[in-house]
C-alpha cells in the first residue's frame, strides 16, 4: 500500500485526505475530495490506502488500548444517534471528521495528534530519505547520515522520529532518532567489537541464534546490516546505501519478509559471485516465504544477465528447475502438477 501511495503522488496527483483547513484558493489541488463524483477511481483507491496507513500511524502514536477505547466511544455515540428519539444535533455524530476525531482523542487522552493530522491528513506528499553509514572503529560508533530530497514531485520534508535498527555481532539494537533538518547526522553507539573468530552464533531480533560465516565481511566493522524504519511507521520512500555483504546477510538471515524484499532490490546493483551464491541459497531454502523465493529467482536472472561474460557453471535457475520439475535420472519434465510441502511451493510443469 505504501509503495502504491508514493507512486501515485510521484506520478499522478497529490493526495490530501481532508481539505477542511483550506484558507485560500491556492491551497486547492487538482483533485478535491469534497466532490466525490469528480475523482478518478485511481485517486480514490490511493487515498483509501493512504488513509489506512495514517490510521495505523495514529494507532501507534496513541497506543492500541487507547485506540480501542476511542473507537468504542465513537460507536456508542453513533448508536445513540440512530435512536428514533435522537435529536437532530446528535445525528451529526454518525459522521466522523478529522476535527471531531481529534477532539475525541484529546478528551480521552493527554496526547495531541494535531501535528500528525497536519502533516499526513491536511497536507499531501511523502518524504524521500537517502541514507548511508560509516563505522568508526576508534570511537566504536556508527556514523549515520540521512538526507531528505524535496526536489522531486510529491516529496516533502518530514519532521518527526524514526527508528533505526542495527544488527551487530552481539545482537540487534534499536534506537530512535529525530529528523528536523534536510541533512541529519547521528552517532549510534555500537555494542559489539570485531572478533578474530570468524564463525560464531549471532543472536537475531527474532530470538534465534544462527551460525554465520563472517569471512567476507569487513574485518574492521562489526555491523552486519542496518534497517531504517523497519516497522514502516512513516509513509516514506527510502534509498539506503550499505555494502553488498550487508545486503547479502540481510537477505539470508533476516526473517522479516519486507527486509528480504529490500535486500533483493538492492542486490540487483551488485552482480558478483557472492551475490549469486546468496541468491541460490535463498532460492533453495524451504524456510523462506515463497514470494521471496520467486523474487529471488527474478533477481538471480538479472544478475546472470549482468554477468553474462564471466558466468561459469550451471545456468542461473536451471539446477533448481531440474530438481523440482524433472523426474529422477531423466531429462524429461514431469507431466503432472507437483505440490511440495517441504518447499512450500505449488508448481506446475509445462
Amino acid at each position: 500500500d505504501m509503495l502504491d501511495v508514493i507512486r501515485y503522488e510521484r506520478e499522478e496527483n497529490p493526495i490530501r485526505l481532508d481539505f477542511a483547513p483550506i484558507k485560500s484558493e491556492s491551497d486547492i489541488t487538482s483533485v478535491n475530495n469534497r466532490r466525490g463524483t469528480m475523482m478518478s477511481s485511481q485517486y480514490l483507491e490511493a487515498a483509501a490506502k493512504k488513509a489506512h496507513l495514517v490510521v495505523r500511524m495514529i494507532d501507534d502514536f496513541i497506543g492500541r488500548e487507547i485506540m480501542m477505547q476511542i473507537l468504542n466511544k465513537l460507536m456508542c455515540l453513533a448508536t445513540t444517534a440512530c435512536l428514533k428519539d435522537a435529536s437532530l444535533s446528535s445525528r451529526s455524530r454518525l459522521h466522523i471528521s478529522s476535527k471531531s476525531f481529534s477532539r475525541v482523542v484529546s478528551t480521552l487522552t493527554t496526547k495531541d495528534i494535531q501535528a500528525l493530522l497536519t502533516q499526513w491528513v491536511y497536507e499531501s506528499g511523502c518524504p524521500r530519505l537517502i541514507g548511508s553509514f560509516t563505522f568508526s572503529r576508534k570511537r566504536n560508533v556508527v556514523e549515520l547520515e540521512l538526507k531528505q530530497d524535496t526536489t522531486i514531485k510529491g516529496s516533502k520534508k518530514f519532521l518527526g522520529s524514526l527508528v533505526i535498527r542495527v544488527q551487530e555481532l552481539e545482537g540487534s539494537f534499536s534506537q530512535t532518532i529525530l529528523l528536523e533538518d534536510s541533512v541529519t547526522k547521528y552517532e549510534l553507539t555500537c555494542h559489539s567489537k570485531v572478533r578474530r573468530n570468524k564463525k560464531k552464533k549471532i543472536p537475531l531480533i527474532s530470538g534465534d541464534e544462527v551460525d554465520m560465516d563472517l569471512n567476507q565481511m569487513d574485518p574492521e566493522c562489526p555491523i552486519l546490516w542496518i534497517r531504517i524504519d523497519p516497522d514502516l511507521k512513516v509513509i516514506r520512500e527510502l534509498q539506503f546505501e550499505q555494502a553488498d555483504y550487508n545486503w547479502q546477510c540481510e537477505l539470508r538471515y533476516e526473517r522479516d519478509i519486507l527486509s528480504q524484499f529490500e535486500a533483493l532490490d538492492a542486490l540487483k546493483r551488485y552482480p558478483s559471485q557472492n551475490t549469486r551464491e546468496t541468491l541460490g541459497t535463498v532460492l533453495d531454502s524451504s524456510h523462506c516465504f515463497y514470494r521471496v523465493r520467486i523474487e529471488c529467482a527474478h533477481v538471480l536472472t538479472h544478475i546472470a544477465n549482468s554477468m553474462a561474460n564471466t558466468w561459469t557453471g550451471t545456468l542461473a535457475t536451471l539446477s533448481f528447475f531440474r530438481r523440482v520439475f524433472m523426474s529422477t535420472n531423466s531429462t524429461l519434465t514431469t507431466t503432472n502438477v507437483t505440490t511440495s510441502s517441504t518447499n512450500n511451493l505449488s508448481l506446475t510443469a509445462p
